[in-house]
């Protein structure tokens, strides 16, 4: 799982999912940001290397959430409907 905190616009994460899958790695991208835009922006750019592989994203503050782990583990159960949180 390639999770991108602060995701911006994603290139970096993009090259870095692009690298993993030419080394034959099975990943998947999750975008986390403050702004949907970004999270848009990032999800669309890592797409290009991952199209199956896109998480849907976390819009949230970083700075006020307490704790993100648990968040990631009911996502992983499919417990969390959309993407906002806060």
């Amino acid at each position: 799982l390639l999770v991108s905190l602060g995701c911006g616009g994603a290139q970096k994460a993009r090259r870095l999912a692009e690298e993993l899958r030419s080394r034959n790695r099975v990943v998947q991208s999750l975008a986390v940001d403050v702004s949907p835009a970004m999270v848009i922006t990032a999800c669309q750019e890592v797409a290009q290397a991952l199209p199956s592989g896109i998480m849907p994203p976390i819009v949230c503050d970083l700075a006020r959430l307490r704790d993100l782990e648990p968040l990631l583990v009911r996502m992983n159960e499919g417990a969390v409907e959309g993407s906002e949180t806060g």
